[in-house]
């Protein structure tokens, strides 16, 4: 960048230097994420990164979590519709036939040191982690979209100082 000399009324050129950033970026799956938060785990690496490592601004990038919040919607409206047939058969005399169907279907297993949360449930936990560890959270699509919101905002991290607002600030 330049410095200003006012009694020559020029810019002058200085050293060429490294600055090192305050941001960090951490990236993680929807599962890994989620179990970070309800661990409370989440919150004591982002309090490590700005205490000890000195970084101010901290964005945690979300890839596949649309699709995660579309499973986990789904996932819900199947609960329901199971709870209502059951509540439907409960009140009706079950054939054998809808009872050999009940037998032959699988529920998927949760792990134990996970709670199933909502998509509402999710939702709140990320607004909560946005307002309350003054983090920004980026939903993705997939790792190509998210190489290429890396290279934007690290070009545009990198470009600020050579914008004339931001390099002079003082005028």
């Amino acid at each position: 960048t330049s410095k200003y000399d006012p009694l020559r009324d020029i810019f002058l050129p200085v050293p060429e230097s490294r600055k090192r950033e305050d941001i960090a970026a951490l990236y993680y799956s929807p599962d890994v994420i989620l179990e970070k938060i309800q661990n409370k785990t989440l919150a004591n690496e982002i309090s490590n990164l700005k205490r000890k490592h000195k970084y101010d601004t901290i964005i945690i990038i979300i890839e596949k979590f649309d699709s995660y919040l579309k499973k986990l919607e789904t996932s819900d409206n199947k609960d329901y519709a199971s709870r209502v047939r059951q509540a439907m058969t409960s009140l009706e005399v079950s054939s054998d036939i809808t009872k050999s169907k009940n037998k032959m279907r699988k529920k998927k297993t949760i792990p134990n040191n996970i709670i199933r949360l909502t998509t509402e449930e999710v939702e709140s936990a990320l607004i909560d982690l946005e307002v309350d560890l003054k983090v920004c959270v980026f939903p993705i699509q997939n790792v190509g979209d998210g190489l290429n919101w890396i290279k934007s905002f690290t070009y545009t991290v990198s470009s600020a100082i050579y914008e004339n607002n931001i390099r002079n600030n003082e005028f």
